[in-house]
């Protein structure tokens, strides 16, 4: 529909024209027109470069807040690198321990074998005593 609308106006149009350029005395004033023509176009034209100059102003604005945003940033990587390295710096001042001297290893003592002199019949009798003396309890048993 549309589509048909805009086939129709053109053709209006057209015909419009070329009524008019049958009869050219029909226009008062041709130049006067023309220059009110170039006038109105020139308005547009100039209507049109602002919007685009505040289009291109508020792009730049945006672009600078960016870029503002991401100096914030860095600046704050920045002081947050120097903290860690403030935090870090002590202990890299601070000597390492000294690794001990090892210990030289004691000499091996040379082994001698034992003589013990041992009385084999007193103990012999101390065993024997001591199975006289601990009497032997019964045993419980369960039934089964």
């Amino acid at each position: 529909m549309a589509k048909a609308s805009t086939v129709l106006k053109k053709h209006v149009s057209l015909v419009a024209e070329m009524q008019k350029a049958a009869k050219p005395n029909s226009v008062k004033n041709p130049l006067i027109k023309t220059r009110e023509a170039a006038t109105a176009q020139k308005s547009r034209v100039e209507s049109r470069i602002t919007e685009l100059e505040q289009q291109r102003a508020a792009f730049n604005k945006k672009i600078d807040e960016a870029i503002e945003r991401e100096k914030k940033q860095l600046s704050e990587i920045g002081r947050f690198e120097d903290m860690v390295k403030e935090k870090d710096s002590p202990t890299t001042d601070v000597k390492p321990e000294p690794t001990p001297k090892p210990r030289p290893k004691p000499k091996p003592k040379p082994r001698t074998p034992r003589v013990l002199n041992v009385d084999t019949d007193a103990i012999e009798k101390a065993t024997a005593k001591r199975k006289v003396t601990t009497p032997t309890t019964k045993r419980r048993t369960t039934k089964k």
